[in-house]
């Protein structure tokens, strides 16, 4: 920085002296910074201090990057470039992958159609719904969306006059794999509602719940009823009911089989408690629930429920039913951090894939991911290690770093899927999974979060003066994640706040 000086030969002691206005101003602006700059490099000595502190109080490995958006600059970093278990974070690189590759307004689709004629009234065949994955059909999550479908598969119906099918109700679920649940799920975690498998159709979240009673101690809990109803499925009830502790009720059972055990304890004298659990066969069930649409609506259906894995010949197209922009189910998908939305995402992925690949299968769509961003970016096939696109496996790794990579990809282009992203991550301190995070503080931070048993993370933007800034917080290997969340709140209070006070009174003394 220039600056002016004239030396007064009367002065003895030889000061030098601003000799203008201009170059008092620049002095003072070169001291501003030379200050705020000590100041910002004490402020990231600060936030990392915490980090190393709570990484010696908890007995675990933290990993944080703090990024500039604008030019990528890396501002503080710990561990960056180590791996580690990401949760529900995964959920980050499925949205910012769907939302790039697939943009941000196609939809998923669902088909209805009949392969055979109609004759007065009455159709002689069979009635078919082909599944497109949509993971939004019927959701509880989308409460102004839900009844949609149900609508418009009625209406269709009423237009071409049908008012007798003879034949079955077919549900086509061919358009993704029969393995809708991940082989590198824990099996605690198959059959409870966020274990559900993914399927060529899938409806009401896949998600069926078991209303429970209790009485007293030593006796067993008695099942109420089922939400939604479904004939099908075989409970085998082992729950017990004790007198005091933990509520640790809970279901198992996998994929397409129709039994499903329910086990654990539960407290004496419930009235009424709802057990969330996987709906078995999302396409069988989807078929008796159409069948019952259509009956109520006065339609007679003479025929049978079936669901079908092999795709089912249309001779006629009835409807073709379009869920909400993919925009809509990425937000909510974030917001509420659905698996079963993240788990479709992917598999609707894979048609990307490579000839070579075979089948909408979790390993091809991830295939396409990896691919993705290995060219879109400096990260190699090895710095993302997805088992899954929701997170819920226990083998996913890539660390700060990475995430970083992408999260500045993604904001880096200013076009309407950065837009989209942004749009579908909650604030932290007032919304979504992260509305009790950072409750109390003015932080104007978005982030996505990941927790399971010795994880803990936090992810996104932070805006900050005018500049958009990626945050990655990684925790793992802890036995309890509150001291860690502290950590991470203290992290960024120390590392933004700190900056805003220094700044203000500088400011203020110039």
């Amino acid at each position: 920085m220039l600056k002016t000086f004239q030396m007064k030969s009367e002065m003895k002691s030889q000061r030098r002296t601003l000799t203008t206005d201009w170059g008092l101003r620049q002095y003072l602006l070169f001291l501003l910074f030379a200050i705020l700059g000590q100041s910002l490099s004490a402020q990231d000595r600060g936030a990392i201090d915490i980090i190393k502190k709570a990484e010696r109080q908890t007995k675990s490995r933290i990993g944080v990057e703090i990024r500039r958006c604008r030019d990528d600059s890396l501002f503080v970093s710990n561990r960056r470039d180590e791996q580690f278990c990401p949760a529900s974070l995964v959920k980050l690189v499925t949205s910012a992958s769907i939302l790039r590759l697939r943009g941000t307004e196609i939809p998923f689709y669902t088909g209805v159609g009949m392969d055979g004629k109609i004759r007065k009234g009455i159709l002689d065949g069979n009635l078919i719904i082909k599944g497109g994955g949509d993971p939004s059909l019927a959701s509880n999550y989308l409460p102004t969306d839900s009844g949609r479908f149900a609508y418009a598969l009625v209406d269709a119906v009423k237009q071409w006059g049908i008012k007798e099918i003879t034949g079955d109700i077919i549900v086509d679920a061919s358009a993704f794999d029969i393995e809708g649940v991940n082989d590198s799920w824990l099996d605690e975690d198959k059959g409870n509602y966020f274990g559900a498998g993914v399927y060529g159709f899938n409806i009401n979240d896949n998600r069926i719940d078991v209303i429970l009673a209790t009485g007293k101690a030593g006796s067993e809990a008695h099942i109420l009823r089922i939400e939604p109803p479904h004939p099908e499925v075989r409970w085998e009830n082992r729950i017990e009911v004790i007198h005091r502790g933990k509520d640790t009720a809970g279901c198992y059972g996998e994929g397409l089989d129709l039994k499903r055990t329910l086990t654990g304890v539960l407290p004496t004298n419930i009235v009424s408690y709802r057990l969330k659990t996987d709906l078995p066969d999302p396409a069988l069930y989807g078929a008796a629930w159409a069948k019952g649409l259509l009956s109520a609506a006065g339609t007679l259906c003479q025929g049978k429920c079936r669901a079908s894995y092999q795709a089912v010949p249309i001779t006629q197209e009835l409807l073709i039913y379009e869920s909400l922009p993919l925009d809509s189910l990425v937000r909510v998908m974030n917001f509420r951090s659905l698996n079963h939305f993240a788990e479709a995402f992917v598999k609707q992925l894979a048609p990307l894939a490579s000839k070579n690949h075979r089948g909408n299968t979790t390993e091809r769509g991830l295939s396409v991911i990896r691919n993705y961003w290995t060219s879109q970016t400096g990260l190699q096939h090895t710095d993302i290690s997805l088992s899954d696109g929701s997170g819920l496996s226990r083998k996913n790794r890539f660390s700060p770093n990475a995430l970083s990579q992408i999260l500045i990809d993604m904001i880096s282009r200013g076009d309407l899927v950065t837009t989209s992203f942004l749009n579908s991550l909650p604030l932290a301190g007032r919304e979504g999974t992260v509305k009790n995070f950072m409750k109390d503080e003015a932080i104007e931070a978005y982030l996505k979060s990941g927790s399971m048993k010795g994880v803990l993370g936090y992810a996104g933007y932070v805006r900050f003066q005018g500049e958009w800034y990626s945050v990655v917080l990684m925790g793992n290997d802890f036995s309890s994640s509150a001291p860690v969340r502290r950590a991470f709140s203290d992290f960024l209070l120390s590392f933004f706040s700190s900056a805003i006070s220094t700044k203000q009174v500088l400011l203020k003394e110039k």
